[in-house]
């Protein structure tokens, strides 16, 4: 099934995209299918969540779904600000039963995933691989062809991708999310670049912990593929 998939919004990154919003170091993304309304990760602070969700026009009490790539703080510290919502909340394999409790108390429904996970029409989570930590992406099949969420691709980001194209039989559209490749060479991140270009990725946007050289790397060579991101970057389909 394909999505008509309506807005993309980043709720929370360490870069700014547009004046008046909170950043933060960690990842936030809200998906709008319309029908329904997902959570990517929580960032990690639930007032800068709910400051940049207000400006923005997101009412967190209306998510469906929230996933949560990996159990770092600045992916899951944010969560108290959508409880309200009494969301279903999908952690990956690793998560503890303390973790699942203290979720529960909350209010929210929570579902430990280990393999790939349909969880509405073209919406799915890839199954977690294991960085350390264990962590899952979140994909949306548009016409366009799929786009991926990633949260820090402490599993590489190629390794990610590849199980998200195998495991869902898709033809690669967008990945955005952080990348982890701080540190990493020059020569080590274009190589990276290259490969999710040859993959077939159209779009390109680097996030959170991708590290600067991911963007130099795609406006220099690859500037078609290349979206500048950071908090408040809205992205309309």
């Amino acid at each position: 099934m394909v999505s008509s998939i309506s807005r993309l919004i980043v709720l929370v990154d360490n870069n700014r995209y547009a004046s008046g919003l909170r950043t933060a170091w960690g990842l936030s993304i809200y998906v709008d299918l319309g029908h329904k309304k997902i959570l990517f990760d929580t960032g990690p602070d639930p007032i800068v969540l709910e400051h940049n969700a207000s400006m923005l026009g997101v009412n967190l009490s209306r998510i469906d779904f929230i996933v949560i790539s990996h159990l770092h703080g600045d992916h899951i510290g944010g969560i108290d600000a959508v409880a309200s919502s009494g969301a279903k909340v999908y952690v990956p394999l690793g998560a503890s039963r303390l973790l699942v409790n203290k979720l529960s108390s909350m209010g929210f429904r929570v579902e430990v995933v280990t393999n790939t996970l349909k969880i509405d029409e073209s919406l799915y989570i890839v199954k977690p691989l294991y960085g350390p930590p264990w962590e899952q992406s979140l994909a949306v099949n548009t016409s366009s062809g799929l786009i991926l969420l990633v949260g820090c691709s402490h599993p590489g980001i190629l390794e990610i991708s590849k199980e998200a194209l195998r495991e869902l039989n898709a033809k690669p559209y967008m990945v955005l999310g952080g990348f982890h490749l701080q540190g990493y060479s020059l020569s080590e991140v274009e190589a990276i670049v290259r490969s999710l270009v040859d993959m077939g990725f159209k779009t390109i946007i680097p996030l959170h912990c991708s590290g600067d050289d991911v963007a130099f790397i795609l406006k220099s060579i690859y500037p078609q593929h290349f979206i500048s991101g950071g908090v408040g970057l809205t992205l309309e389909f």
